[in-house]
Order: structure tokens, then sequence, then C-alpha cells
């Protein structure tokens, strides 16, 4: 029994290489080689234990029958199940083909939202980048209102001052008024009478004026004699003797701001009558002013 299993091991040894030298390398761990070679063990092995049983046992025949019916059903079975898994192997293909297709599906998905995620961002960098352009000519526009705001102050400033100018120059202008006053030209006295030559009229404002009228009132027991082809007598009231001067036809009509003009006259006058002068009144007239002006001539 010893030498028989020593020849199996030798014809499963030989076996085993006889597969590994007439089956290519690739094909080798394939099912379909690897279950032929199983078979062909198997059928060795079970060879083996059947005659060890006969030989252990010649009572165990119907025994080793029934085994190897046994074995032969096993082996049916087997060649059943290598059937419907080799079945299922066959619809691997179809299955890895269909996962290949998800597979497929997954990636052009995933190219999609690639590429739509690209277009997404070159549209958000592009507004972005118009946004930023928008706040640079934004910023632009503030530093231009801010210059132009403080040109327009500066404008404005100078505007203002322009027109407080002109509102001191128009004020000045409005305030502007002349200021009459008739004095003598020549005055003398001798014992007691008095001699005037000429009344002087003066215009010391800063405006010329426009002479209406000029009235002399002199008491009437304090006149001796009056000549003058400027002024006429006027009336006579309360002792008093008014003469008025027509500027009508005359070179003083109007009397220019800071200027004189002479009213010719000639007078006596008794001195002891003289007490607060001669009162007179002019009526005149002006761009922003008018009225009359009445003072008294004082004697010195």
């Amino acid at each position: 029994m010893v030498v028989l299993t020593i020849i199996f091991i030798i014809t499963i040894i030989i076996t085993l290489y006889i597969y590994v030298k007439n089956t290519e390398p690739s094909k080798r761990l394939e099912f379909s080689s690897l279950s032929t070679l199983l078979q062909t063990l198997f059928v060795f092995i079970t060879l083996w234990i059947t005659i060890y049983t006969i030989n252990s046992s010649s009572s165990d025949t119907q025994k080793l029958f029934d085994n190897l019916q046994n074995f032969n059903s096993q082996f049916s079975k087997m060649d059943s199940s290598l059937g419907s898994v080799s079945s299922k192997l066959k619809k691997m293909p179809e299955q890895i083909e269909k996962f290949s297709n998800s597979i497929d599906s997954l990636n052009f998905i995933t190219n999609k939202q690639s590429e739509k995620f690209e277009e997404n961002t070159h549209k958000l960098n592009a507004t972005i980048k118009s946004l930023s352009n928008s706040v640079n000519e934004y910023e632009k526009n503030i530093n231009n209102y801010s210059s132009k705001l403080e040109s327009i102050v500066k404008l404005t400033n100078q505007q203002l001052e322009i027109w407080k100018e002109q509102q001191r120059v128009l004020l000045d202008e409005f305030s502007r008024k002349p200021i009459l006053k008739l004095e003598l030209k020549e005055y003398s006295s001798k014992k007691d009478t008095s001699y005037i030559t000429d009344f002087i009229l003066k215009n010391s404002g800063n405006i010329e004026s426009s002479i209406r009228a000029i009235f002399i009132a002199i008491p009437s027991d304090m006149i001796l004699t009056f000549k003058s082809e400027s002024f006429i007598k006027y009336k006579t009231l309360d002792n008093s003797v008014t003469y008025r001067f027509e500027p009508s036809g005359t070179n003083v009509e109007i009397v220019s701001a800071g200027s004189s003009t002479i009213l010719p006259c000639v007078m006596k006058l008794l001195r002891k009558k003289v007490v607060e002068g001669i009162a007179y009144r002019i009526d005149y007239y002006s761009k922003y002013d008018s009225g009359n002006k009445n003072d008294n001539i004082i004697f010195k």
C-alpha cells in the first residue's frame, strides 16, 4: 500500500507539472483550467481512497460502491454548481459593461459639471473684474467729484468774496450822498457896516448833486443893499426878506463831489444887527439822496 501511495503522489506531481508546462501563464489561474486540474486530481485521490478501502476490508466493498455512487452524485452536483458559476460568470461581462457605462455616464456628468463650474467660475471672474472696474470707475468719479467739489467750493468762496466786495461797493455806492454848505467868499467890516461879496456853494460829499433852489433869509432891518444877478427877491415875511437862487440855465445846477461854485452877489448889512448870521436852505437831489439842507452863515 505504501508503494501504491508513492505512485499516486508521483502521478499527482507529474499531473501538476504537465498542467504548469502545457498551460499558458495567463490562463493558469482561470476558473476553467483550474476546474479541469482539480477534477483530475480529485479522481486520483478518489481512486487512491477506493483502493485503500478495498485493501483495508473486503467487507467494505459494498460501502465502496456506495461511496463511489455518492462520489458520482457529489461530482454531478459539483459539475452543476460549476455550470451555474460559469453561467453567472458569463453574465459578468454584461454587468461589467453596464457598470462601465454607469462610470462613463458619471464621468460625463462630472465633466459637464466641471465645464459648468469652469464656465460659472469664468463668469464669476468676469463679474468680479467688471465689479472691480466699476469700483475703480466709481473711485475715479468720487475723486473727480471731490476735485470738482473742491473747485466749486473754491470758486464759490471766490464768488462770495466777489459778492462781498460787490455788496461793499454797492453799500458804499448807495451810501454816497452830497454834503452841501453855503459860505461867504469875501467878508469885511467897517464901523457898523459889513460887506459881503459872493457866496460859495461847496459839496464835500462823495457824489454829485443837482440843485433845485437856494433860499437866503435876511432880516429886513439888517439889509442895506443886495445886488445879484443870480438871486431874486422871493418874499417878505415876518420882518425877513427871502431871496431865491434858481439854477436853471446856470452852471451850478449840478455840483460835483468835492467841488464848489461861486454864486455872485454884493451885500451891505448893518453889523450891529448881525447876531447868528444869515439863514439859508438848499433844496437838492442826487442819485441816492434827496432833500434839503438848512443852516446858517456865521459871520466872523
